[in-house]
């Protein structure tokens, strides 16, 4: 009888395991669920159903799962760290910490315990704790390749608090990243492929400088290890498949799902891609699954995720033989970023999910757009530029349904001007905080509303930082500033619809929410930066004529804003003329084609 009761066990686990690698997570936690009923004593079992819940968007479920674990086993590591993530990813920041800290205090000799605790201090923008956790680490272990990574990439702070110099910082990146150079390159042996590149400089491309010089120091580093790492496949060569058929294209991401990569850019161009021309592969590295996830499986020849190491990764590409592969971001995930650094197909190709230069060597071409790209943009690309037409994607208007606003509830005079400010907390950069402060004084009764971010810490140090701009301007920012909840789409849209204007990020523009608020009819005050990342707004902005919401100085920004909050005959104009022209900007099949006629150029086909 224990010894059926034991075989079901190991049945319903392997089925559970399979379903969790498949990013059928539900079906995972039914499994597995039956696994913790035949074994109520064993630690690990609880543990597996908790990452499944966790995954699931089960988080209370998760957690209690976790705590069961833990109190079968108090010495599971594993389980502190885990829920401790599941915490953070629900916005239970401080239960995070506290796991964090218990497990820190508990296992204080143990590196990866201080490594994870370092990593989620970074991503909740506890600079001070996240490098004292890192410390620790390399004081354990000093091999340890990804706390190394972490440490270097960590010079780049998410957001800036009150007096600090982005340039200090910079200055303080170039020589951690040239430091983290030399350690790699001395080391007696190729580094463990799936230690590299654990981190990006994702947050370099929110100084509206140039970085095509740092991303390519960055890039060589991850090209030269990486090769050392994999010398076969790097020695090998690349042949172009025979000529005839469809191009064989392959997707390689981290975001399959309802996510601002899959938003702005695969989703219109692989739903709409000639399936006689071109023969989809998506190669899904992320867990996230939902509804755009089944989407993006029904376009596809072929969809692999829940693979393993890089290695696994490699050979699955390999098997595949793709004329090109496209990369539609690099810079946001660590295996998207080990598997760009290698040479892989004769085509590689990376679009503007995170719209900067990826600086590899192995990176061929740019897929940007005409909209977005200033004269001379070629100098900021170390790949060959590519601009499609227009906005350069096949955008669909998301037409959600929308909640109505109760402004009372978040201190907001629903009869006051409203501006809302929806950027991240890294957008927004300190030498930008007087014009902030000198739309509100202009106009008194402004009200500039911001969102409080999953990271609440990095909210707080923006909220710091205001108050200081805004007492250097004479002004009291808590009659100016507010931070909303995080919202979900339908009451984003419904703010949106009951604004005055949305003031784009400068620097750094937001392409989604600008397009969101176009779909909303809501005026921007648009900045044209000096690189694409800074052009998106006012890019589609002029795709469609309305030059007059792009600001090119600081002044017209604030004139602008003080127009469009001022002056109700001009704002509803301006929202008249944003509802007649934005439907250029919405469903373009010419992007689409371009990318097509791309694909059979890049893949050396006659058309």
């Amino acid at each position: 009888m224990e010894s059926s009761s034991t075989d079901r066990a190991g049945e319903h686990e392997r089925r559970g395991f399979a379903f969790f690698s498949q990013g059928r997570f539900a079906d995972a936690a039914a499994e597995l669920a039956i696994v913790v009923e035949l074994r109520p004593d064993s630690a690990a079992a609880h543990g597996n159903l908790a990452a499944a819940l966790g995954q699931a968007g089960r988080a209370a479920q998760s957690l209690a799962s976790f705590d069961r674990a833990l109190a079968l086993d108090p010495a599971f590591v594993a389980a502190y760290l885990n829920a401790a993530n599941i915490a953070a990813r629900v916005g239970r920041v401080g239960e995070a910490i506290a796991r964090l800290r218990q497990a820190q205090a508990r296992f204080p000799n143990d590196p990866g315990v201080h490594f994870t605790a370092g990593e989620l201090y970074y991503a909740q923008g506890l600079r001070d704790e996240a490098r004292a956790a890192l410390a620790r680490v390399l004081a354990l272990d000093p091999q340890h390749v990804k706390a190394r990574w972490l440490h270097a990439i960590g010079a780049l702070p998410q957001a800036y608090g009150p007096g600090e110099d982005p340039a200090v910082f910079r200055l303080e990146f170039e020589a951690e990243l040239r430091a983290l150079a030399a350690w790699c390159d001395a080391a007696p042996s190729p580094l463990a492929p799936d230690s590299v590149a654990e981190r990006q400089p994702f947050y370099l491309a929110f100084m509206e400088e140039g970085n095509q010089a740092l991303r390519s120091d960055y890039g060589d580093l991850c090209a030269r290890l990486l090769a050392a790492a994999f010398p076969a496949d790097a020695a090998s060569p690349i042949r172009a498949r025979p000529a005839g058929g469809p191009v064989r294209l392959a997707v390689v991401s981290g975001f399959l799902y309802d996510q601002s990569v899959w938003t702005a850019l695969l989703r219109g161009w692989c739903a709409h891609l000639d399936r006689a021309k071109v023969e989809l592969h998506y190669l899904y590295t992320g867990s996230t699954c939902d509804a755009e996830t089944a989407i993006a499986r029904s376009h596809a020849a072929s969809f692999t995720m829940g693979l393993g190491g890089v290695g696994e990764w490699v050979a699955a590409l390999r098997s595949l033989e793709p004329d090109i592969i496209l990369y539609p971001e690099i810079g946001m995930d660590a295996t998207t970023a080990r598997l760009a650094a290698l040479r892989l197909a004769p085509a590689q190709a990376v679009a503007w999910g995170h719209p900067e230069t990826s600086g590899y060597p192995t990176i061929d071409h740019f897929l940007s757009a005409e909209a977005f790209e200033p004269p001379g943009a070629e100098a900021h690309y170390r790949e060959r530029l590519v601009r499609l037409p227009g906005i350069g994607c096949h955008y669909d208007d998301l037409v959600p349904e929308f909640v109505g606003v109760d402004w009372a509830a978040w201190g907001v005079d629903p009869l006051a001007p409203r501006l809302v400010c929806p950027g991240t907390p890294y957008k927004y950069m300190p030498q930008h905080d007087r014009l902030l402060a000198e739309i509100a004084r202009r106009v008194p009764a402004a009200q500039l509303l911001f969102f409080v971010d999953r990271a609440p810490a990095l909210s707080e140090c923006i909220e710091r930082r205001l108050a200081v701009a805004f007492a250097n301007a004479g002004l009291d920012a808590t009659r100016h500033v507010r931070f909303l909840p995080h919202q979900s789409r339908a009451a984003f849209f419904g703010i949106l619809r009951d604004c005055d204007a949305l003031l784009d990020t400068i620097g750094f523009s937001g392409f989604n929410t600008a397009m969101q608020a176009i779909e909303c009819d809501l005026p921007i005050v648009a900045w044209e930066g000096r690189f694409m990342r800074g052009r998106l707004a006012s890019g589609a902005l002029r795709a469609i004529g309305m030059d007059e919401l792009v600001a090119t100085t600081p002044q017209r920004y604030v004139d602008l804003a003080v127009r469009l909050a001022q002056d109700a005959t001009y704002r509803l104009q301006a929202a008249s003329r944003l509802a007649q022209r934005k439907p250029v900007l919405f469903r373009d099949p010419a992007p689409v084609r371009a990318f097509e006629r791309f694909l059979f150029e890049a893949a050396g086909r006659g058309g």
